[in-house]
């Protein structure tokens, strides 16, 4: 049996800080003038405050529209990225759902490089050619690579000593006894 280590997970949201922003607002407005429209005598600084508590978490972006992931992975010989979202039968994103959708695996075909001599510096360009295109693509749905710690690290990482999988059974033994 092949084993493979996680290296990262990296966050698809399903739409952007900005977006989600407006959306929030949009509803903010609708609410607020249906209530104006409906009560005598609105005390609408209280109505605000209740709005507020109507629309969280929902409102708030960080973690909150998370719906998918990439994640990258070895199995010593190859890097392996692997794609999960909702099923294809979820055409739409509901930010202000209380409806789960499950992630599976798109087994999005040819995404893993082979390792092989390849130095550090040439598996992290590789890698970020590969996120590159899936940000392209996920971009092209309305979706949001949230690329930012994985960015933020990657400068720092050694890659083939990360991916060397003798290192990593020796740590795997240890944590088994």
């Amino acid at each position: 049996m092949i084993t493979s280590k996680k290296l990262f997970e990296i966050p698809i949201y399903a739409l952007d800080r900005n977006t989600l922003k407006r959306r929030v607002q949009k509803a903010e407005k609708s609410y607020e003038k249906e209530y104006m429209e409906t009560h005598r005598n609105p005390d609408i600084n209280h109505y605000r405050e209740c709005l507020r508590l109507l629309l969280y978490p929902q409102r708030l972006w960080d973690y909150n529209h998370i719906i998918g992931y990439i994640t990258i992975k070895s199995d010593g010989q190859d890097i392996l990225l692997e794609e999960y979202l909702p099923y294809a039968t979820v055409e739409r994103y509901h930010w202000h759902g209380q409806k789960k959708h499950f992630v599976v695996n798109q087994m999005s075909p040819g995404m893993h490089f082979y390792i092989g001599k390849k130095s550090s510096q040439e598996i992290k360009e590789n890698i970020l050619l590969f996120l590159n295109d899936y940000d392209v693509r996920l971009k092209k749905r309305g979706y949001i690579l949230d690329r930012e710690a994985f960015d933020n690290v990657v400068p720092y990482i050694d890659f083939k000593r990360l991916v060397d999988m003798d290192s990593f059974e020796q740590i795997h033994d240890v944590q088994l006894q």
